[in-house]
């Protein structure tokens, strides 16, 4: 079966129910189960880890923080995107079986909450990021201004504005139809609503989170380059763990949510152009698995590159934690230092 905008075919197979499916070629065809099974360790391993980061951060020493609400949320989103996205996508390339093909308006609620979860994601990074920027910038006025009060007011507000914008946007630019060929369609209500929805997504997910991401990550990184040239060591060392963590996480964002979000925006502009759609079908899906392994590799990054973090998940387990925070190990120096000098007092003072 030809494509009617293009000189390259595209073969169909048609199944018992009179499904039209793509029928691949090699090596695309092995590419893709590659990925339909590999999903399934993805999902596996971001409902797993991603419990785990509940687990530490409603932990007596975390569940106050403010830090600890939003990293909270994102593993909540992260792990929702696996089982909404991830696992539903299997099962629509597996077993022919989607929650969209069920009724249209299910569709568009469902297509409006996918885009909101994977923006307030973003936007969450975003918000720890500027947390972290605040406790150097302003270290003794950060306890005042970082509340788990507040941290929770502004979750609620970034949940409900996204979530209203992505309304607008799926109701009044474009509509969205279910198709068990090619999935989800847009339908345009306005003059380039395709183009439009891309680039608000683009904006909104990708544009505004990542470049104060990278501001904020390049102006933590010089804090401690200058710390670390000056020789000082960190007062406060479950602080320091934490931005270690954040910046880690930021680069795994980056680097696996970045390619398929370009491709994304470029998408509208590839009309009439005669790409081979098996390689771009096919491009697109490995990205889209990568930007997958985003929501699924957070709590090794954690793990990794988070003393503190480690040392929660070692407890939780059962294992002593041999690496305790310099802090800690000076404080109980003193400490002991301090019961040696009363002893040897009262051993002069007895003779």
């Amino acid at each position: 079966m030809a494509n009617e905008n293009s000189n390259i075919s595209v073969n169909f197979t048609t199944d018992e129910n009179d499904t039209l499916s793509i029928d691949f070629p090699e090596p695309y065809k092995s590419i893709r189960n590659f990925i339909n099974w590999a999903i399934i360790g993805l999902v596996l391993m971001s409902i797993a880890g991603n419990t785990m980061i509940i687990i530490v951060m409603s932990r007596k020493q975390n569940r106050n923080s403010s830090t600890s609400t939003f990293f909270t949320a994102l593993a909540v989103s992260d792990m929702s995107l696996a089982i909404s996205v991830s696992f539903e996508r299997w099962l629509h390339w597996t077993c022919n079986i989607s929650l969209y093909g069920i009724s249209p308006y299910l569709t568009t609620a469902k297509t409006i909450l996918t885009y909101s979860n994977i923006q307030i994601s973003s936007w969450l990074l975003l918000c720890i990021t500027v947390e972290r920027v605040l406790s150097i910038a302003m270290p003794l006025q950060i306890r005042e201004i970082c509340t788990k009060a507040r941290a929770g007011v502004t979750l609620f507000i970034l949940c409900f504005v996204i979530t209203a914008l992505n309304t607008v946007e799926f109701t009044c630019i474009v509509s969205v139809q279910f198709d068990k060929t090619f999935g989800i369609i847009w339908i345009r209500k306005v003059d380039n609503g395709e183009t439009i929805i891309a680039w608000m997504d683009f904006i909104n997910s990708f544009f505004i989170p990542i470049t104060v991401i990278i501001v904020g990550s390049v102006y933590i990184v010089v804090h401690l380059l200058r710390i670390s040239i000056q020789k000082q060591a960190s007062k406060n060392g479950r602080n320091r763990s934490v931005t270690m963590t954040l910046l880690a996480a930021n680069i795994v964002f980056v680097l696996t949510m970045s390619p398929f979000v370009l491709l994304h925006l470029i998408y509208p502009s590839l009309d009439g152009i005669d790409v081979s759609p098996y390689l771009f079908w096919t491009i697109s899906e490995l990205f889209m698995f990568l930007s997958d392994m985003n929501a699924a590799l957070n709590f090794f990054v954690y793990v990794l590159s988070g003393s503190r973090f480690r040392s929660d998940v070692k407890q939780i387990f059962g294992f002593q934690d041999l690496n305790v925070d310099s802090s800690t190990i000076s404080s109980k120096r003193r400490q002991l230092n301090a019961v040696r000098a009363v002893t040897s007092l009262k051993q002069h003072a007895s003779t």
